[in-house]
């Protein structure tokens, strides 16, 4: 073998070990950068896992407050429910007190209080009752003022028609003067009214009903004497 076929083998040679020795290099590589893809990856996936996991206790947490909020909620509403009618029972005693020494004026107070704790308790039918007492004690305290029941019966009792004019336009001057306590009274019998037709007390609609003509009808007779 001449020097010439020598050198051409040896760059053959060369060339070839050169291309194997590259691709085996570039073999690394791509070796290399699957290894870091994959690691990557995997860690990726534990930090989604990770950031899973702390969602999740995150939104147990949540729950966990929740429930204990409702549950205190109701600890706190049932706690108030009976504070209520604590409140209820004494503001029923003063009005006991209220009615037997006639203050009226505290007596209408109480009521009113009665009718709101009512109205928070949920208990209509209560409202409503205490609503209508607040004319019906109205109407009392209006009688008492006029001196109505005994007027009315001397009215009738009276044969003489200028006698009995007289004694009845006195009481008409005491009504008008006297007329703003059911006109106070007069839209709590109206909101009764509308509750309780919401219920089955028939007993506490026509109780209602009464009230409420009863102060119609001194309207009525205030407007005929004025118009006279």
């Amino acid at each position: 073998m001449n020097f010439k076929k020598i050198f051409v083998v040896a760059v053959v040679i060369f060339i070839i070990f050169g291309c194997s020795k590259k691709n085996t290099i570039k073999k690394e590589e791509i070796k290399n950068n699957i290894n870091k893809t994959a690691e990557k990856i995997v860690e990726s996936k534990e930090k989604i896992i990770k950031s899973v996991k702390d969602t999740n206790k995150k939104a147990e947490k949540l729950i966990e407050n929740k429930t204990d909020i409702l549950k205190k909620g109701k600890e706190k509403a049932k706690e108030n429910k009976s504070r209520l009618w604590e409140i209820y029972n004494e503001t029923r005693k003063n009005i006991k007190e209220a009615k037997l020494q006639e203050r009226y004026t505290d007596l209408i107070k109480l009521l009113k209080k009665q009718s709101e704790i009512a109205e928070k308790l949920g208990r209509k039918d209560i409202e409503a009752w205490q609503l209508n007492n607040i004319g019906y004690y109205s109407i009392e305290e209006f009688k008492k003022k006029i001196n109505y029941d005994e007027t009315m019966a001397k009215i009738y009792s009276v044969k003489d028609k200028k006698k009995r004019k007289k004694i009845y336009d006195e009481m008409i001057k005491k009504m008008k003067k006297n007329y703003k306590l059911l006109e106070k009274s007069y839209p709590y019998l109206k909101k009764a009214k509308i509750i309780s037709e919401e219920n089955d007390d028939k007993k506490q609609k026509k109780v209602i009903a009464n009230n409420i003509a009863f102060i119609n009808d001194i309207k009525k007779m205030i407007e005929k004497a004025e118009k006279q």
